[in-house]
């Protein structure tokens, strides 16, 4: 309903009392269906931490420049606070705030949220912006009988501050959910309400005099794959060098086939730059929706006017009607997304809109002399060289050794492949692309026929002479944050995600089957190993420790469960341990590969 409220009324700042919003987990779902609509839209929010109900938050369009401000903590009342720039004029400072009307303790807040309310308003006033503050007083502002909504007024009054609201705000009659700004500063106008929220509060609009920002535009550096004509791409791809005169060197064909692709590229769908601008997404909304919106309109303009009990309940009912519709046809419409999903498919949607992506951000380098690249290059390899240095003074030496035994097979080199062997695996393979690939996966795939020969003797040479190509093991890495909420500035916060050449990962699954076939085989596999296993999942591995731990129960036993998270696991393996254990499987591989 917000994400509908603030595309149809255009809303470019959206105060919200009352999220619910706990600070974990179960915020999760809430943020992504906010930030998957409004994507043009960035949300800020304090959560009530340890109770139920509460909380507060910003939806803020991307346009402006947002900047969270800390102020104390109080205990009558919840509040967030940002400092808001568009087109470099004077921030606005917006200050968000909800008062409940009791304490967590069960107490009545009139007297305690008058002084901490008035310690509040002596910070703030100090500052030199523009100051609006926003939210839900629970004050009965238009009683004048009421001694603590007197003692409310005259409060702001005295601090030289103007209240705009002069409506009922409260299904009870009642004007709760106030506007205040200095009443030297004439920027708020044009105070109105909308009623048509499932909500017993009305949402309280207004104008700001300020420079509108202008829309969020993204800049896109894109190629269009979609208009190469496929034949004459396999055509030029046969008249090259790659094809014509291809190299016997490994190293040598590997540049080869970088460069001739890239070429090619190049030449049928050449790099352009556009920009875009976003706009929120709203797939679900159809022609009934459209329809039921605007019979909701009709019957609020009839009620306006007149104001009759009638029109009233006319309007009201129109209005549920449509948010009951919204609700449905946005069911359906992730209903039909899901239907037909593969497995990988289905979890990748359900987590999209389940969880907030994690935003796209890296910390700031200001003042630092380092580039950000090297910072982040030297802060992994220092974690490492901390993590692999407190594990060989923590562990025995001799837990590096496995118990020696004979063995009647071996592994002692990887077997020739097959072009079909090949064209299998790639065929089989995700269509992901890593920034280094010369050309997208899936256009590579369309070309098979051509380049599966390449790709086959580069695989055999390498297989042959027991080396990985040095080229295969350059990686594109990207810091991801962790979470939302995480510091971004804080490179610990930062997961590194390397991403190699589709190339290298062929070679690599081609080298992983004749292995795993081989450890098959001869059942050379932990008795418990689930992971990098066909059939066996995470999913194997919770049934069998449930099914553990139950008949263990069943014996009027205990169990103790103890799990283990290991921290750059796979950065801090050592080889030569590794290379041990697989030779004492009888895996004698070339230890460059």
């Amino acid at each position: 309903m917000l994400c509908d409220f603030v595309i149809g009324d255009n809303i470019d700042i959206l105060a919200v009392t009352e999220t619910w919003c706990s600070g974990d987990e179960r915020d999760d779902f809430t943020q992504a269906q906010l930030l998957s609509t409004l994507k043009n839209y960035a949300w800020y929010h304090k959560p009530r931490v340890g109770r139920a109900g509460g909380g507060v938050g910003v939806c803020v369009n991307k346009s402006f420049q947002v900047r969270t401000v800390e102020y104390p903590e109080f205990s009558s009342f919840e509040h967030i606070n940002l400092l808001l720039t568009s087109r470099q004029q004077t921030p606005v400072h917006l200050v968000v705030l909800y008062r409940p009307q009791r304490t967590s303790t069960g107490e009545i807040t009139d007297q305690l949220f008058l002084q901490e309310f008035s310690t509040f308003l002596e910070q703030l006033m100090s500052t030199p912006h523009r100051l609006l503050i926003v939210g839900d007083f629970n004050f009965h502002v238009d009683t004048e009988t009421d001694r603590s909504a007197t003692q409310f007024v005259d409060l702001i009054t005295s601090l030289n501050l103007k209240q705009h609201v002069s409506f009922p705000t409260h299904q009870g009659g009642h004007t709760l959910d106030l506007i205040l700004s200095r009443d030297t500063e004439s920027f708020v106008s044009v105070v109105g309400s909308t009623s048509y929220l499932p909500s017993d509060h009305v949402a309280v609009k207004c104008s700001l005099h300020i420079r509108k920002p202008g829309p969020v535009k993204i800049t896109i550096n894109m190629r269009k794959i979609r208009d190469i004509n496929i034949d004459h791409f396999r055509d030029d791809i046969l008249q090259s060098e790659l094809c014509v005169s291809p190299s016997n060197d490994t190293k040598t064909l590997i540049d080869q086939y970088g460069r001739v692709l890239s070429a090619l590229l190049d030449k049928h769908a050449p790099m352009i730059s556009r920009i875009f601008r976003c706009h929120p997404k709203s797939p679900w909304f159809n022609d009934e929706l459209r329809t039921a919106k605007q019979l909701r309109a009709l019957e609020r303009k009839a009620f306006s006017p007149r104001g009759l009990e009638i029109d009233r309940q006319i309007f009201r009912s129109a209005s549920h009607q449509y948010n009951n519709k919204l609700s449905s046809a946005k069911k359906w419409h992730h209903r039909d997304q899901l239907k037909d999903c593969s497995n990988r498919e289905l979890f990748r949607k359900v987590d999209q809109l389940t969880r907030p992506r994690s935003a796209k951000v890296l910390p700031s380098n200001h003042g630092s002399a380092v580039p950000l690249p090297e910072r982040f290059i030297q802060f992994f390899a220092e974690k490492v060289n901390k993590i692999t240095a407190e594990l060989q003074s923590s562990s025995p030496t001799d837990t590096d050794r496995l118990p020696e035994h004979q063995t009647t097979f071996s592994f002692d080199k990887f077997k020739r492949v097959t072009e079909k062997e090949v064209l299998k695996v790639i065929t089989n393979s995700t269509s992901t692309t890593c920034n280094l690939d010369p050309i997208p996966t899936h256009l590579l795939k369309k070309c098979l026929h051509e380049l599966t020969p390449i790709i086959t003797f580069v695989i055999n040479e390498s297989f042959n002479s027991g080396c990985f190509p040095e080229k295969f093991k350059l990686a594109n890495i990207v810091p991801i944050l962790k979470g939302l909420k995480c510091d971004s500035d804080v490179l610990n916060n930062y997961r590194p995600i390397a991403n190699l050449k589709f190339f290298a990962k062929t070679l690599e699954r081609m080298a992983a089957l004749q292995l795993q076939r081989y450890l098959n085989d001869h059942e050379l596999h932990a008795k418990f190993q689930s992971g990098y296993r066909s059939f066996h999942s995470v999913e194997t591995a919770l049934l069998r420790i449930t099914n553990d731990v139950l008949l263990t129960l069943d014996k009027g036993e205990e169990v103790i469960l103890v799990l283990l998270d290991f921290s750059s696991a796979f950065d801090t393996i050592k080889h030569d341990v590794l290379l041990q254990r697989l030779s004492q499987r009888a895996v004698n591989i070339v230890h460059t590969f």
